[in-house]
């Protein structure tokens, strides 16, 4: 389970308000990141194959979100693995609203391809400060588990 995740839950809703308007920025910022980087291949879901090679994710990367997936086949091994490479599950991965990471996803891309590698490069630079992300490995963005 990611850092924010478990966070979330201890929190409950009533005092999550406060919390997510301090680290909002940051969070969103990561997850903005994450997203583009399984988006390009650069990063990869947790998970593994079972011995007919079909992929299922770790239980720190299921979500809610997760549910409504067909469950891997022969016909098609990965469904998982393309779902936890969308956008909806990124959201649901960091608890934030699939409005606003798109949102987010749309002005970095509209600022140009060189502004979001800038922009995980800047989100590497600092991972001492981030509670959320495990930037750990080479390009490799992957929520932290607690």
């Amino acid at each position: 389970m990611s850092q924010l995740s478990h966070t979330i839950k201890t929190l409950g809703n009533r005092n999550l308000n406060s919390y997510t308007a301090q680290m909002r920025p940051l969070v969103l910022g990561e997850a903005v990141a994450l997203y583009i980087s399984r988006r390009d291949r650069q990063s990869h879901p947790e998970g593994t194959f079972d011995k007919q090679s079909r992929w299922y994710p770790s239980t720190e990367e299921r979500c809610d979100c997760c549910a409504s997936i067909r469950t891997p086949s022969a016909a098609y091994p990965y469904s998982y693995l393309v779902h936890c490479r969308t956008a909806e599950h990124i959201a649901s991965l960091f608890g934030i609203s699939l409005d606003d990471l798109s949102a987010a996803i749309r002005r970095a891309e509209d600022r140009g391809g060189d502004e979001a590698k800038a922009y995980k490069q800047w989100l590497k630079n600092r991972a001492h400060l981030s509670p959320f992300v495990d930037w750990s490995g080479e390009g490799k963005a992957t929520p932290k588990s607690r």
